[in-house]
């Protein structure tokens, strides 16, 4: 729904133009490093506060491919479609009334606000922010979308690992 408002200009923030191939595996190693520390910060908070240790992955789990299934309703769409909803949709129309610096703040805050965990602020800001710069300074959305992808997927591995 939020590409066919704005089907061309978002559709130009997937071009391979700008994309260079050192920066993507630069991305991908900070997004597996940064998935593993929040993936055990998170469990620690969860054992401390609420002494639970469950996974996000955990309604996949009784399924007949719950890797498969996890990494693509965790890992693909999202990166997908809350790519195209806050850093394309979201991120152009708020441009067109705001700095960029506020535009980046304001698409990062709503990526972490609708994810509903107020724990979950601790990382996922920093990430919203992060994406948003990242679709601000090169001017697409594969930085942001691989990250965010590289980061869920790392996320279900480590849940499924027992790590």
């Amino acid at each position: 729904v939020f590409a066919s408002f704005n089907f061309k200009s978002i559709l130009k923030l997937y071009s391979f133009k700008n994309v260079r191939t050192p920066m993507v595996l630069l991305l991908t190693i900070v997004m597996m490093v940064t998935a593993v520390g929040v993936h055990f910060l998170a469990n620690f908070i969860n054992e401390a506060l609420f002494n639970d240790n469950s996974s996000i992955t955990w309604i996949y789990e009784q399924t007949q491919w719950p890797v498969l299934l996890s990494i693509l309703f965790i890992g693909v769409y999202p990166a997908i479609f809350e790519e195209i909803a806050f850093r394309g949709f979201l991120f152009n129309n708020l441009l067109l009334f705001s700095k960029p610096r506020s535009v980046i703040f304001t698409s990062g805050f709503l990526f972490a606000f609708i994810h509903f965990s107020i724990i979950g602020l601790l990382w996922l800001l920093p990430l919203g922010l992060f994406f948003g710069y990242l679709r601000f300074r090169y001017r697409n959305l594969w930085y942001s979308s691989i990250c965010h992808f590289v980061y869920n997927t790392t996320i279900v591995i480590l849940s499924f690992s027992g790590v």
